[in-house]
């Protein structure tokens, strides 16, 4: 007998988040350092992250630096979303490495106009 065999279509990948994050210090607690620098930034309004300040906070802002070079954000967005989460940090006293998947969705809202706010 000879069948033939229809070869079965190609199954797509799984997805593979293009961001390695076992190349970073996910470390869960903020060192004094980081501690300090984010209390400075936070005692002036407007937030403003100066060069020194990355300097000093560069554990915490290169994964999300990152994640926006892979996303292709527009720099204001990216911008705006390093202070958010830099404030979040800074009030809840841990890396964003540490944070819950409650804490995640309180910060991030149900809506973008929620996260907006």
């Amino acid at each position: 007998m000879n069948t033939s065999v229809t070869p079965l279509p190609d199954l797509p990948r799984p997805f593979h988040w293009p961001v390695d994050v076992t190349h970073y210090d996910r470390s869960p607690d903020l060192n004094e350092a980081e501690r300090a620098e984010l209390e400075q930034l936070m005692s002036h309004k407007p937030f403003q992250l100066r060069p020194s300040s990355k300097l000093l906070l560069h554990r915490l802002l290169l994964p999300l630096e990152d994640v926006f070079a892979v996303t292709h954000l527009h720099p204001h967005i990216c911008g705006e979303t390093a202070c958010v989460m830099l404030m979040e940090m800074y009030h809840r006293g841990k890396t964003f490495w540490a944070w819950s998947d409650e804490e995640w969705g309180e910060i991030i809202g149900s809506s973008n106009a929620t996260f907006v706010q």
